[in-house]
C-alpha cells in the first residue's frame, strides 16, 4: 500500500472515529460509551475507506481474477472457473521461488 492509500486509510478511519464519538456523545451523554462507539466508527470507516479507494483505483489485486496458463476454458463468453486448491498451491510455490532471496 503506497503513502497516499495510507493516507486516506486514516483519514477515513479518524473520520469514522470522529462522527462516531460526537453522535454518540450527543445520543447518550457517555464518554466511555462515546469512546467504545468512536472506536468501532474508526474501524468501520477505515475498512469502508479501503475499499472506496480499491474501488476508485480499480487496481485492488483482491479485485482482480487470477488467470491460470493451465486453466483449460470452455468457451470465451463463459465466466472464469474458480481455480483448484492444487492449482492455487502451485502458483503460490512458484511465485515463492521467483521471489526467494538467500540470506547468506
Amino acid at each position: 500500500m503506497n503513502d497516499d492509500a495510507k493516507f486516506f486509510f486514516f483519514l477515513s478511519g479518524f473520520t469514522g472515529s470522529l462522527v462516531f464519538f460526537c453522535v454518540s456523545l450527543f445520543l447518550y451523554e457517555d464518554v466511555s460509551k462515546s469512546l467504545l462507539l468512536a472506536s468501532l466508527g474508526c474501524i468501520l470507516f477505515s475498512v469502508a475507506g479501503r475499499r472506496m479507494l480499491c474501488f476508485a483505483l480499480s487496481g485492488c489485486d483482491s479485485a482482480k481474477p487470477v488467470k491460470f496458463s493451465n486453466a483449460v476454458d470452455s468457451s470465451e463468453d463463459s465466466t472464469p472457473s474458480i481455480p483448484s486448491g492444487e492449482d492455487l498451491a502451485a502458483v503460490t510455490n512458484l511465485e515463492a521461488v521467483r521471489n526467494s532471496k538467500v540470506i547468506k
